[in-house]
């Protein structure tokens, strides 16, 4: 999966097809513009009707994140943000 992020929007360029109960098998590749140099970002994750959120810290020397497993219990779509 790769994700860009432009200001304040989310755009998905790679969606790629996740299989519901994977454990540490699928990467998020992760871009910013130049709005957010400088900040501190974190991600996060959420199950389709938000009952599961995984929040993780995106350091600008690692922008290559792993799916947690834990959204993808369930079918259906997962939820990314950032701040």
């Amino acid at each position: 999966m790769r994700i860009r992020v432009e200001g304040q929007a989310v755009l998905v360029y790679e969606p790629g097809r996740l299989v519901s109960k994977s454990v540490e098998q699928y990467l998020a590749e992760v871009e910013f513009t130049d709005e957010w140099q400088g900040f501190s970002k974190f991600m996060v994750f959420a199950t389709k009707d938000e009952t599961v959120m995984i929040e993780q810290a995106v350091r600008d020397d690692q922008l290559t994140m792993v799916v947690p497993w834990e959204v993808l219990e369930e079918d259906g779509m997962i939820k990314v943000g950032f701040y």
